[in-house]
């Protein structure tokens, strides 16, 4: 793909078409690492980061299990702003299949509370948006990412 950059006001501008924005999950408020390495410059979307820690681990029948507590409130406003879900998507992961974008909202507004206080259908559902989360940061697309979420959280 050849590009020349166009001026916007005392810089220059280089356009990337949506396909490419869409294929690195890069859209308007996505931060950017510019970089060069010396003959190239390399445009890259910064990591995401979400607090993610162990609250306890048990083994049952001789199978370690972890319970992660994740900071669910900034997975899922990463979800939105940085990957762009859409209602669809939301629908989709969440097994009430609902493609209104209140409940989206509503869901979204509940996540502050401590995951100890929250039901175990409740735990899933987050963790159904977490394991989307990080197939996405993994470089997965959306439909393999949901893919992911079904198969690893099942309801």
């Amino acid at each position: 793909m050849e590009k020349r950059l166009t001026a916007c006001g005392n810089s220059l501008a280089l356009t990337i078409d949506r396909p490419l924005l869409r294929l690195l999950g890069i859209g308007p408020n996505t931060k950017l690492r510019v970089s060069t390495d010396g003959k190239r410059l390399i445009v890259e979307p910064m990591d995401v980061v979400v607090n993610v820690s162990v609250v306890k681990s048990t083994m049952t029948n001789g199978v370690l299990t972890v319970r992660e507590k994740i900071d669910a409130e900034s997975m899922f406003r990463a979800l939105m702003q940085v990957f762009h879900m859409g209602t669809k998507h939301f629908a989709r992961v969440h097994p009430d299949g609902s493609t209104n974008v209140r409940d989206m909202v509503r869901f979204a507004g509940g996540l502050a509370r401590n995951l100890d206080e929250i039901t175990e259908r409740e735990q899933a559902i987050i963790q159904r948006f977490w394991e989307c989360f990080r197939a996405l940061t993994q470089r997965c697309s959306w439909e393999e990412s949901i893919e992911i979420a079904l198969e690893r959280v099942p309801m």
